[in-house]
């Protein structure tokens, strides 16, 4: 949403319309789920940074999998 008001959704519509996969950052201003569905059957997978605190990842990563996210793509920098 910092550079279009639709924000993440579109992109991923945008990336299904052309047969691509989309990664959803940990970060995305739209919640998961309105992402997942917004391309529906397409490729998308979850980025993840690592926090300390182990039950924070797994919590989000719980909430991916429930929004139908098959992928986790860790950053690790």
């Amino acid at each position: 949403a910092l550079f279009h008001p639709r924000g993440e959704p579109a992109s991923a519509r945008a990336a299904a319309a052309l047969g691509l996969g989309y990664v959803a950052a940990m970060l995305s201003s739209a919640p998961l789920s309105e992402i997942r569905t917004a391309a529906e059957g397409a490729a998308q997978w979850f980025q993840l940074y690592l926090r300390p605190d182990r039950s924070g990842s797994a919590s989000l990563l719980r909430e991916a999998e429930a929004a139908g996210f098959r992928a986790i793509v860790v950053t690790a920098d």
